[in-house]
Protein backbone atom coordinates (compact mmCIF):
# COMPACT_ATOMS: atom_id res chain seq x y z
CA UNK A 1 0.00 0.00 0.00
CA UNK A 2 1.30 3.66 -0.70
CA UNK A 3 1.11 6.31 1.81
CA UNK A 4 -1.45 7.83 0.58
CA UNK A 5 -4.21 5.06 0.34
CA UNK A 6 -3.72 3.89 4.05
CA UNK A 7 -3.86 8.03 4.43
CA UNK A 8 -7.45 7.32 3.10
CA UNK A 9 -8.20 4.74 4.46
CA UNK A 10 -7.58 6.08 8.12
CA UNK A 11 -9.42 9.26 7.54
CA UNK A 12 -12.61 6.94 7.03
CA UNK A 13 -11.93 5.26 10.12
CA UNK A 14 -11.65 8.19 12.47
CA UNK A 15 -13.91 10.34 10.43
CA UNK A 16 -16.97 10.58 13.33
CA UNK A 17 -14.23 10.35 16.01
CA UNK A 18 -13.87 13.16 18.03
CA UNK A 19 -10.20 14.08 18.51
CA UNK A 20 -10.76 14.84 22.46
CA UNK A 21 -12.64 11.90 22.76
CA UNK A 22 -9.52 9.69 21.88
CA UNK A 23 -7.16 11.38 24.43
CA UNK A 24 -9.80 10.65 27.35
CA UNK A 25 -9.84 7.32 26.19
CA UNK A 26 -6.00 6.89 25.89
CA UNK A 27 -5.74 8.81 28.93
CA UNK A 28 -8.34 6.49 30.66
CA UNK A 29 -6.14 3.45 29.45
CA UNK A 30 -2.83 4.77 30.65
CA UNK A 31 -4.08 5.03 33.99
CA UNK A 32 -6.10 1.69 34.50
CA UNK A 33 -3.38 -0.09 33.24
CA UNK A 34 -1.07 1.97 36.07
CA UNK A 35 -3.96 0.69 38.95
CA UNK A 36 -4.03 -2.77 37.83
CA UNK A 37 0.00 -3.36 38.00
CA UNK A 38 -0.53 -1.58 40.94
CA UNK A 39 -2.73 -3.68 42.50
CA UNK A 40 -0.91 -6.91 41.31
CA UNK A 41 2.04 -5.74 42.98
CA UNK A 42 -0.12 -5.37 46.66
CA UNK A 43 -1.26 -8.68 46.18
CA UNK A 44 2.11 -10.09 45.55
CA UNK A 45 3.58 -8.18 48.48
CA UNK A 46 1.02 -9.53 50.73
CA UNK A 47 1.22 -13.15 49.79
CA UNK A 48 4.62 -13.20 49.76
CA UNK A 49 4.49 -14.69 46.30
CA UNK A 50 6.59 -13.78 43.15
CA UNK A 51 4.81 -12.15 40.31
CA UNK A 52 4.89 -15.12 37.72
CA UNK A 53 3.73 -17.52 40.32
CA UNK A 54 0.57 -15.62 40.44
CA UNK A 55 -0.02 -14.39 37.19
CA UNK A 56 1.42 -16.90 34.81
CA UNK A 57 -0.98 -19.52 32.82
CA UNK A 58 0.62 -21.66 30.83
Amino acid sequence: MDKEKILELSRKENKNQDIYEKEVLVAGNKYSCIVTAKLALILCISLEKKFEDLFYFD
